[in-house]
This record gives structure tokens, C-alpha cells and sequence, in this order.
């Protein structure tokens, strides 16, 4: 069994890899396509953090559980291959932050309810962007979206990475 941090490293490696030859293989318009390359990165990063922590503090886990975490990884590659796309990406970003806030709130006897909370917090957050960028896309605005999401979702990162630090144990 891999340790929490060499899950983490490889989920993250993996995601890197694969989003670098879509980079390699489509150079396309710097207005849509480069924004999601730079929210993709910041994903990955908080992903990381958060497979590191939580695969330490989550002891056992339910089938429904794992069933969540591999339609989760699913959902990871199929926003690489859509990244291309605008709307197809804000529509599975949105349906893959909802699943993100079911896989939290499925867990049962977690010894650290604010971080748990916090967490669920941050996901529905994740909803809202995401749904949001989903909403100006479809009205006709692709590269006003893409720039809203990574604006938003960087500030967001800068405050739960270094600001208030999500990824933590509470004591």
C-alpha cells in the first residue's frame, strides 16, 4: 500500500504528465485555453495537498467512498481532455466540485470535524465559482470566464495555502 504522500505524488504526477502533452499537442487561443492551463496547475496543487492530508486522516473508507474517489480521478482526466472547451470544462468543473462536496460529506467518525468543515466549505465555494464561470460562458463570454475562474480560484488558493492554511491539521 502506498504511503498518503506517495499517493499524493503520484496523482499529481500523473495529472501533470497528462495536462503537459495536452499543452504540447494544442497551442490555441492564449483567451480561454491558457487560463484553464494555469487553473489546471493550481488544481493540481491543491489536489495534492489535499490527497497528502486527508489519505493520512481517512482510516477506513465505505465502498460508496471509493466509488466517489475514482469518479473523482475520472473527472480529473476528463477536464484535461476538455480543456479545450470552454463549456464542456466549467460544466464538469461544476459537476466535479459537487461530487467533491459528497465525497466529504459521506465520511462518518472523522476526528477532525473543522477541517472537515472547512473543507466542505471551500468545495461548495469551488460549486459557486465554477457554476458561475459556467453561467458567463454560456452567455457568450469564453475568455471573460476562464480569466474570472483563474483569477478567482488563485486568490482563493493563495488564501487556503498560505493565508489560512486548509491543508492542516486541526490540534
Amino acid at each position: 500500500m502506498l504511503s498518503a504522500h506517495s499517493k499524493a505524488l503520484l496523482i499529481s504526477n500523473l495529472l501533470s504528465v497528462l495536462l503537459g502533452i495536452k499543452v504540447v499537442l494544442n497551442f490555441s487561443s492564449i483567451g480561454t485555453f491558457y487560463p484553464l492551463v494555469l487553473f489546471y496547475v493550481l488544481l493540481i496543487i491543491q489536489t495534492y495537498l489535499s490527497v497528502k492530508l486527508f489519505s493520512k486522516l481517512i482510516t477506513s473508507q465505505t465502498t460508496l467512498q471509493i466509488c466517489t474517489d475514482i469518479l473523482l480521478v475520472i473527472y480529473y482526466v476528463a477536464l484535461i481532455f476538455s480543456i479545450h472547451s470552454p463549456v464542456i470544462f466549467s460544466l464538469l468543473l461544476t459537476l466535479f466540485f459537487i461530487l467533491a462536496v459528497c465525497k466529504y460529506l459521506l465520511i462518518r467518525n472523522f476526528l477532525h470535524p473543522k477541517l472537515l468543515k472547512r473543507k466542505i466549505f471551500f468545495d461548495v465555494l469551488g460549486v459557486i465559482l465554477a457554476g458561475s464561470t459556467y453561467i458567463i460562458v454560456r452567455a457568450g463570454f469564453p475568455a471573460v470566464g476562464m480569466w474570472w475562474l483563474l483569477i478567482l480560484f488563485f486568490i482563493g488558493s493563495v488564501y487556503t495555502l498560505i493565508l489560512r492554511q486548509l491543508y492542516r491539521k486541526d490540534e
